[in-house]
């Protein structure tokens, strides 16, 4: 209801009697506009330049003065940031993906959205027809710039937030490998998707992953993902990681390590129980499977703090230190492994830096392998 409304009701006595001139008040009553706004934290920042590939969920609140209950319908569209923005609900119709929603639904999840810069229009309107004020992402002073993937290729991710030799070395290799803009990159440094589905949908659009992670990774939010990716019945799958953590800040097995569904490593351990430790330069690191080549820590460089692997028995040796004659570790630490056994690759995990251990100018040759076989 909206505007002044009158109603008439004669005051009527036990008897039956009305009063002819009876007293009355009058009730405006007034609507209010619902609104709208996303859910805090599940967009990146919307004044700067953002990055996605072809896939992208939004989640949002709704909210009415006069009863949450009381919005109808959710509306959203998709425009192209050089378009004319929509200057009402009706204009959403125009957009190259748009769509209505019920009430009840809080998010949606874009698909094969082409390559540029976009923009995300989202509004509400309630029982009475009034409308929220349009949100969109990202704001006027922001890009969101949808990137389209090689498909069923390979995806460089970017995990390491630090500088260092690997950001050269693996662009370098890849271009060699596989020709200059032929893999998609990922950088995940400061953030993720909000989403598990844009993670999981991401992930699904390549058949080889090779992720670069330092100790302060994303893996520990990734771990489910990643496993769910080696797991899946896709025989395509495959996926490298090189990070010196096997666990995440809880200390449990990454669950692509450890879980009901695939048993890799027992226990990761450190080499020294307190203080920083290293592989030194000139050191050699064995492979031990015939297909993949001996490694040599780069000179002028080190290797920091590795963990050791206690295989589980689904996992194969791939690289091992061997005994140290000063006695820097005890034994002879697995710090690679393979899955699944006699087959190839479709989980190798390194828990040590991949980049520094290119002393023989090999690293292309592990990633060779990897990616041809």
């Amino acid at each position: 209801m909206r505007g002044d409304k009158f109603y008439s009701l004669p005051p009527t006595d036990t008897t039956g009697a009305v009063d002819p001139s009876p007293a009355y008040a009058v009730f405006p009553i007034k609507n209010s506009p619902p609104s709208v706004s996303f859910v805090y934290g599940s967009n990146p920042s919307d004044t700067t330049a953002v990055k996605t590939f072809t896939i992208r969920s939004f989640f949002w609140i709704g909210t009415d003065p006069d009863g949450n209950e009381s919005i109808t319908n959710f509306y959203y569209a998709l425009f192209p940031k050089d378009a004319p923005p929509p200057s009402d609900i009706d204009d959403f119709a125009n957009g190259y993906i748009n769509g209505v929603l019920e009430s009840v639904v809080r998010s949606v999840t874009l698909r094969d959205i082409p390559g540029g810069e976009w923009v995300f229009y989202l509004a509400a309107r309630d029982i009475a027809g009034q409308a929220s004020e349009i949100i969109r992402y990202p704001k006027e002073e922001g890009t969101w710039t949808v990137v389209e993937p090689v498909l069923n290729g390979t995806l460089f991710i970017d995990d390491y937030a630090n500088l260092t030799d690997g950001d050269e070395l693996y662009p370098a290799c890849l271009d060699s490998l596989l020709g200059p803009g032929n893999y998609s990159n990922w950088n995940i440094e400061e953030r993720i998707p909000y989403s598990k589905i844009d993670i999981k949908e991401t992930f699904d659009l390549f058949n080889y992953i090779i992720y670069y992670a330092d100790g302060y990774s994303q893996l520990p939010k990734l771990s489910n993902e990643i496993l769910n990716y080696v797991m899946a019945d896709n025989e395509d799958n495959h996926i490298l990681i090189s990070s010196i953590n096997a666990t995440d800040s809880d200390d449990s097995l990454f669950a692509f390590l450890s879980s009901d569904a695939i048993d890799l490593v027992k226990r990761s351990y450190p080499f020294k129980t307190s203080g920083d430790y290293r592989i030194n330069p000139g050191q050699i690191i064995f492979s031990r499977d015939s297909n993949y080549v001996d490694l040599k820590v780069t000179p002028g460089r080190i290797i920091s703090n590795p963990v050791g692997l206690v295989l589980g028995a689904d996992a194969d040796t791939l690289y091992q230190l061997p005994l140290s004659n000063r006695e820097e570790w005890e034994g002879e630490p697995v710090i690679g492994l393979k899955y699944p056994h006699d087959a190839p690759a479709k989980l190798i995990f390194l828990s040590f830096t991949l980049h520094n251990a290119n002393g023989k100018g090999n690293v292309i040759e592990v990633l060779r392998e990897f990616l041809e076989r």
